[in-house]
């Protein structure tokens, strides 16, 4: 699983894999755009917002948008947070 994560760009990846260690199954992220995507029912959102917290965003750091599509439901978490702390995150989760 970890050369999984070489895949996954470098500014979102400890946040991707602190995410998908907890049981949250991401789908898609991208650092230029600070984004990352998850499957998830409305009920997991709580969960979800919770772990970001404990990771040590704040909640001014993070937008949720939530999507509920005929087929698939998915949670867009748009990160508003400096690359340099998001690195200094990463190091300590």
């Amino acid at each position: 699983m970890s050369n999984w994560y070489t895949q996954v760009e470098e500014g979102v990846r400890d946040l991707v894999r602190y995410l998908r260690n907890r049981g949250i199954n991401t789908t898609c992220s991208c650092h230029h755009d600070w984004y990352i995507q998850v499957d998830c029912e409305p009920e997991d959102l709580r969960h979800i917002w919770s772990l970001l917290a404990e990771y040590g965003l704040r909640p001014s750091e993070w937008r949720l948008v939530y999507r509920w599509e005929e087929v698939r439901r998915y949670l867009t978490i748009h990160l508003d947070v400096q690359r340099e702390r998001m690195m200094t995150l990463g190091e300590r989760a």
